[in-house]
């Protein structure tokens, strides 16, 4: 009984987080039982399959003719081209005149401020499809009961920066060098020093004494312009495995998501009256 009593506390916060979780379920059903959030997650999930990812989609020539919202169009088309390392210029160029013709000429700016940040691009640079091969990226679905891998929070696709993460932790960079060599952006490698009077804390009498297994390593992940939640769930995900030795940290600039990169670089034209 007194035991029972002493998870009491315990036992009514697992209550209150299960009813929680059931109020955001309920919350969050209804939109991703959405006909539109399923067209679109079957659009995504085929680009990263490696289906009909040098040509223009059907589904998105649909989606512009309908005017769906701006932000979904383009995330679509941002992910075919990086999947696909760049667009062929006849299909980007038709995608910008559909967008043109269905939002408007105002969205020129826009278009033009999204191949400058690289969403859009007619550069071959095919590097996601050994990053995809070899990290193991892409699942293809997801696990039921007790997911394993992390991958499950983007039913099926596991974030490139978590998989990194992981990486440098277990078994390291070394062995991905063709990835790294092949990924867009400069890479920088230093390994911090611990310090002396850390390390004989570390290794001190007391410590040895106390018969505490080895603390686990602490790893700060960076991002800089922003992560995503689902990203912060997934290192959260790594750090509360069992057989995880390491504790991830996150830093970041901001929160943000796929439509809030889009709206900061949305930049509309405003007609002037001669």
């Amino acid at each position: 009984m007194k035991e029972f009593v002493a998870k009491m506390p315990h036992l009514l916060a697992l209550k209150q987080s299960l009813t929680t979780f059931m109020t955001i379920a309920e919350i969050i059903k209804p939109l991703v039982n959405n006909d539109d959030f399923l067209e679109s997650l079957e659009v995504q999930q085929s680009f990263l399959s490696g289906v009909d990812t040098d040509k223009i989609h059907p589904v998105i020539e649909q989606l512009i003719a309908r005017c769906e919202p701006f932000e979904k169009v383009i995330r679509l088309i941002a992910l075919q081209s990086e999947i696909n390392g760049g667009l062929k210029p006849p299909v980007l160029t038709q995608y910008k005149r559909d967008l043109i013709q269905s939002y408007g000429f105002e969205e020129i700016v826009t278009l033009n401020n999204l191949e400058k940040a690289g969403f859009f691009r007619t550069t071959p640079k095919k590097w996601f499809r050994v990053a995809k091969e070899t990290l193991k990226l892409f699942v293809g679905h997801a696990e039921d009961g007790t997911p394993k891998d992390f991958s499950y929070i983007y039913s099926g696709y596991a974030p490139l920066s978590v998989r990194l993460a992981r990486q440098l932790v277990h078994p390291g960079w070394k062995s991905i060098q063709d990835v790294l060599d092949a990924m867009p952006g400069d890479r920088v490698e230093a390994k911090q020093k611990v310090a002396d009077h850390l390390r004989k804390r570390r290794n001190s009498i007391g410590s040895t004494m106390s018969g505490s297994d080895e603390p686990p390593l602490v790893t700060l992940v960076v991002f800089v312009g922003g992560v995503t939640y689902s990203e912060v769930s997934a290192l959260r995900f790594l750090s509360n495995q069992e057989e995880s030795s390491t504790i991830f940290y996150v830093l970041t600039t901001q929160m943000i998501n796929g439509s809030t990169i889009i709206e900061s670089l949305r930049e509309t034209m405003k007609p002037s009256i001669l």
